[in-house]
Parts: C-alpha cells; structure tokens; sequence
C-alpha cells in the first residue's frame, strides 16, 4: 500500500475538484487532461490496497476526532469495499478520459470547469462511502454523491427537462436519506455505536439483541432503494438520462446506483437475523426486475431503454442479497462488478451514437453496423453480455446468481429471475436490431467516434468478454478477506446452466418471430387488453402520475386546512410572519449570488476545504506543538 494511502483516497479527487477551476482559467485546454491525471492518481492509490487485502490483511485507520459520541473518521479496507472502489475509480477513469473528446462541444456554452470539478468529487465521494467503516461519515458522503448526481443530471441547467430531471433525483432520494438517517441514529441509539465493524462484532457475539432492530432494518432498505433505484423509488433513474452520456455511464456503472446495494451488503450481518429483513430485499428486488423489464422492452428512446434495464440489473443485486451472506453477498457482488463494467460500456457506446447521429430515439437509427463498426462491435460485446449469452461475463455472473437461488431454496425467485432473463435478451436483441440492422428508406449519416473515445469502449469491452472467468480468482480475493462466502457447485449449477441455454434458444426463437412479424406485433399491440398492457408499460406504470396526484392532494389539503379552519389569531401571526421574514431574508442573501455556476462550484469547494481543515485542526496543533 502506497505511503498516506488514506490521505490521498481524500486529498486527490477533493484537491482535484477543487483545482479544475483554477486550471480552467489558466490553462482552458489543460482541464480536461487535469481531471485525467486526477482520476488516474485516484484509481493508483485504490489499486495500490489489493496486495494487502489479497495477502488477508484489512488495512484500517480511526483519525478520532469526537469519540465521546463515536464521530470518527474511520477507514476499514476489505474486499467488498475495495470492490467498490476499484470499480468507482477506474471506470470513473475511463469515463473522464472519454469526455475529454465527447463533451469538447459544450465547452462554450456551458465551461467545462463545473463538469469536470462535479465528476472528481463524485468519484472521490464514492470511495470515501464505501471505504469508511463510520455510518455517520458513510451518510455525510452518501449525501455528497447524491448532489453531485443533483448537479449532474440536471448539467444541461437552459435546458428545462434536464433541470427537471435533476431535481426529480434529488428530491426522490432525499426520501431514502431520510430514511436512513432515521435508521442510523436508532441504531447508534440502541448500540452507542457508529462504528460498522463493532455493532457486527456484538451481534455475532450475542452482546447486542436484534430482536429490536426492526426499525433500522427496514430504514436502511428504504435508504437503498432510494439510492439503488429500486421500486417505489425507481422514477428519478429514466428521467436522468437527461445528463450527459458520460455520466449517466458514472451513475449507473460505477457510483451513485451502487452504492445502495453496497450498503445492503456492508450491514447485512448486522440485520440478517432480523424477521423478514431478507425476505423484504428479495421481494423488492424480484417485483423490480420484472417491471422494469418490461418497461424496456417497450421503450424506443436509446438511454432510457438502458436506463430500465440498469434498475432491473440492480434488482437482480438485490435479490441475490436476499440469498444471505455464504451465497448471496457473493454473488451479488460479483454480478455488480460484471454489470459495472458492461453497462458503463453500453452507455459510452449509446453516447457515441447519439453524438453522430443526433437524436436519442431508436426510430432515428437503424443500418449503423457498417457506418460505426468499432462502436457496433463494442455495443455487441456490452449487449451479449447484458443478456448473459455465453461466453460473456452475464452469463457467469446471472448463473451464479440463478444457482444461489436454488441452493437456498428460493425456487420462486429462480423463476422470476429466470423469467426476467428472457425478457432482457429480448430487449437486448430488440435494441440491437433498431440501431444496427433495422432497414431505412433513408441513409441515417452517422460514423465511429474519435480513438479517445474509443479506447475506453475497448478496455470496458475486454473487461465484458473476460470477467466472467475470474469468479474463482474473485472469490479468493474474499475469502483472504475473512467473509465466509462461497460459490455453488454440483446439481444447482448445471441446472442454472440448463435454464441459461434454454433461455438463449426460447429468446431467439421469439426474437426471430419478432422481427418477421414485426408489423403484425405493432398493430397487436394497439388493440384490446395488449394495448392497454403496452400503455401501462410505455407510461412506467403510472408511479409518476401517482406521485403527482398524491403531492397535489396534499397541497390542496394543506390550502383548504389553511382556509376552512380558524387556526388561532396568534398561530396565524406567528406563520405569516415566519414566512414573510424568510422570504424578506432570501432577498437580502439573493445578492451574493451571481448566477454563475462555476462560481459557485469554487466557493462550495472551498467551503469544503475549510470544513475539513477545521476536522483535522486539533491533530495539526497537537502535531506543531508536539515540535516545540
């Protein structure tokens, strides 16, 4: 491990953040590159820690700062944390190295200095959260990740869906946050704890009951399927393909959506003997995966029809988890690092063909397998190994996971996910057919991207081919790190076997159907109950429209409250003037802002940087006085 290791997994991507800007103004050519050569020095010092931990040493430090109350900045490496990482920084690398090129266009309009500050901080927020073995300091940048994603998704701010967008994601999951927030001051109220590694401890030692850890349990599932995406809170993910293609690769491949499922992971032995805490995840994840699913495969608009199918993905993570620690913890960690890398491939690979085509929507594509051959033979690879066709690392990864299902017993959930494979190669196939091979009465003008975009796609497409092959050398890897997990063998793996082929030769079976009977199908599907089925789909199943119809409800619940009830002539002077003096507040502090955003970008940067100063300034005194 590199010396100061826990120094620089904060210093570089916050320092980094903070002197984009700087680097912009001066040197406007050199930002992007800058941004580079941070993500690099970040992914350096993450793959720096796998010696360690592959040697069965998990490296930890506590930097106390109030231990009276347990807020300490504590780091505890493992393997499932250092997963995380690893997947957050090197893909997160491949992702700044391709905006380099892609995002070169918006330099004018929107100065590139925000975009690439925003993306270092959200890598170095994500590392932090899953490194740290502090529940309060895991929310302070649990939060961090969800503004950047704020910030991100809504990038394109003239733009009102993209400012839409952002705000629907933020606001969707604050409800989770707060959740979670619930759930970790009940649990630090019932262990006078913060620290993850020692509730595990007293629960596995019986010290602790669990008997009375509903609460949290359930608060902290609430908090990941905010952060996860996972039904009800599912409807901020399709609407933030508003953002950049760039980063819409980072939030659905290697930072914001996973960090649900990690936290899912990291507490399960903490709440895996509470009553039905598993049965909740499964549950959750199995009735995800199979709308969401169907979603996609209705879905015409490139980005969402991923967007869909990365909810449903991550629902698989959830219902492995529900598998338990020996079978589940495993292979849904392993299913997470080979969709990471395929789905952060497809989303470069979509950017790439959007760029030259202009539009979003399949309708606008079709006959691009000659003109963008690198990009085509880059989306197979990302594709096949989404539909978990053999040899590619899905099918491994979904094996694993379909295998657990059976020796656990879970037969239920093996057919949902079963079932839910098949609809994924077919919307996989169907995807492939509108963009690739689909013939127009008109030429669509469209070629490969540059190499800087391209050499990413060929990283992130031999990372899909191969990884399927490393489950053994995975599962090494955490075993070394004291987690008593293990791989199925023997009858219920030759079965999961049996149901992957058998799901390949059913899905192009039907997909061949499909695209000799393609009109028939349209027209089917504008008619009696199918057209209402296709409606319901195309619509997400009208969760949005509820969730409007419940906030507007409440609202005019809340007016009429206001109106018909006399609430008190002193209640009534202390509202209004409340109100009115923070309405006459914001007026007086409107002024120092100055609608730039870059601007502002620097001045929380900064803040930032102060806060943290503050942190570590008694340690600094100790240590000048301490030289004295």
């Amino acid at each position: 491990m590199l010396p100061y290791t826990y120094l620089l997994l904060i210093a570089i991507p916050f320092i980094g953040a903070a002197l984009t800007p700087l680097v912009g103004h001066f040197f406007p050519r050199a930002k992007g590159w800058f941004a580079v050569a941070c993500a690099a020095l970040s992914a350096v010092v993450v793959v720096s820690i796998i010696p360690d931990v592959w040697n069965g040493y998990t490296p930890g430090y506590t930097y106390l700062w109030n231990d009276a109350i347990g807020l300490n900045l504590t780091f505890y490496i493992d393997a499932l944390g250092l997963l995380l990482a690893l997947i957050a920084t090197i893909i997160g690398l491949l992702v700044v190295i391709y905006s380099v090129k892609y995002m070169e266009t918006d330099e004018k309009k929107y100065n590139l200095s925000r975009y690439y500050s925003l993306v270092l901080l959200f890598i170095g927020a994500m590392v932090c959260l899953v490194l740290t073995d502090n529940l309060l300091v895991l929310y302070f940048f649990w939060e961090i990740v969800g503004l950047c994603s704020y910030a991100l998704i809504g990038y394109y701010y003239d733009d009102p869906k993209a400012a839409k967008a952002g705000m629907k994601a933020f606001v969707t999951t604050r409800v989770g946050d707060a959740f979670l927030l619930i759930g970790i001051i009940v649990l630090y109220w019932q262990t006078k704890s913060f620290n993850i590694q020692e509730i595990i401890l007293a629960v596995e030692t019986g010290s602790i009951s669990v008997s009375s850890f509903a609460l949290p349990g359930a608060c902290f599932i609430l908090g990941a399927i905010g952060k996860s995406a996972q039904i009800p809170l599912h409807v901020w993910l399709p609407d933030a393909m508003e953002a950049p293609s760039p980063i819409s690769a980072l939030i659905h491949a290697a930072t914001m959506v996973n960090a649900g499922i990690y936290l899912i992971l990291r507490v399960m032995p903490i709440f895996i003997d509470v009553q039905y805490w598993l049965l909740a995840i499964g549950i959750i994840g199995g009735v995800t995966m199979l709308i969401t699913a169907i979603q996609a495969l209705v879905e015409i608009d490139l980005k969402r029809l991923l967007a869909y199918s990365t909810i449903s993905q991550l629902a698989y993570l959830m219902l492995a988890a529900s598998f338990g620690v020996t079978y589940g913890l495993f292979s849904s960690s392993f299913h997470l690092l080979v969709h990471g890398t395929f789905k952060a491939l497809l989303f470069l690979c979509a950017g790439a063909i959007i760029h030259s085509v202009g539009s979003r929507s399949m309708m606008d594509m079709g006959g691009l397998k000659n003109k963008m051959r690198y990009t085509f033979w880059m989306t197979m690879f990302g594709a096949f190994a989404l539909a978990g066709i053999f040899p590619f690392g899905g099918f491994w990864s979904k094996d694993l996971i379909f295998a657990s299902a059976l020796k656990t017993s879970h037969y239920l959930f093996f057919i949902v996910a079963a079932f839910t494979a098949l609809l994924t190669l077919l919307y996989t196939l169907r995807m492939i057919y509108l963009v690739f091979y689909r013939k127009r009465d008109d030429e669509v003008e469209a070629h490969d991207p540059s190499i800087i975009m391209l050499v990413p796609l060929f990283i992130l497409g031999i990372g899909a081919l191969t990884l399927g092959f490393f489950e053994h050398t995975l599962l090494h890897f955490f075993t070394n790190s004291n987690m008593h997990v293990e791989v199925v063998e023997g009858l219920e793996y030759f079965i999961s076997v049996g149901a992957s082929i058998t799901i390949m030769v059913i899905g192009f079976l039907i997909f061949r159907y499909y695209v000799h009977n393609r009109d028939k199908l349209i027209a089917l599907s504008k008619s009696g109950i199918t057209s209402s089925l296709y409606s319901a789909a195309s619509n997400g199943f009208y969760f949005d429209r509820f969730y409007l119809w419940l906030i507007g409800g409440l609202l005019a619940t809340g007016r009429t409250v206001y109106h018909k009830f006399d609430i008190g002539a002193t209640d009534r002077f202390c509202y209004e003037t409340v109100a009115g003096g923070t309405i006459k507040l914001g007026q007086k502090f409107r002024h120092a802002q100055t609608g730039d955003l870059n601007y502002n970008m620097v001045g929380i940067v900064i803040g930032a940087i102060l806060v943290t100063i503050l942190i570590f300034l008694p340690s600094i005194i100790d240590f000048l006085m301490g030289g004295v």
